[in-house]
């Protein structure tokens, strides 16, 4: 879930190769979330650079299976807000949680079952 002055929930993948948590812009126009202005020069995989600007909201991880005593709310986290192109499916995207968030848990990846699994030790 995505909180600022509004609330939305949204799905969300894992990707352990983002420094930052992703967030499209509709979803941060969603929730009114306001940037804090700077540009920020970011590379994609294809080598562009682009303009991206910074956010700042809170995130809960409201998921019925999560282990008790793992940290789910975040408050005031900055997060990288990116341009999306419509799908034709019509579904919104995804959020990426990315290292920073990652790394306040203990994440176990099963690449073989394609799972994971959150722990609250290591």
């Amino acid at each position: 879930m995505l909180r600022h002055q509004g609330e939305v929930e949204v799905w969300a993948k894992i990707d352990t190769g983002a420094s930052i948590t992703v967030v499209p812009l509709p979803l941060l126009d969603s929730v009114m979330a306001a940037t804090d202005g700077a540009g920020y020069d970011c590379v994609g995989y294809d080598g562009q650079v682009k303009k991206l600007y910074k956010y700042r909201l809170d995130i809960v991880v409201s998921d019925s299976r999560w282990p008790a005593g793992v940290q789910r709310e975040f408050a005031g986290v900055e997060v990288m807000g990116v341009p999306t192109q419509e799908r034709r499916s019509g579904e919104t995207a995804e959020v990426l949680v990315g290292r920073d968030l990652l790394e306040t848990w203990c994440l176990v990846l099963d690449g073989p079952r394609s799972r994971y699994a959150i722990n609250s030790t290591p």
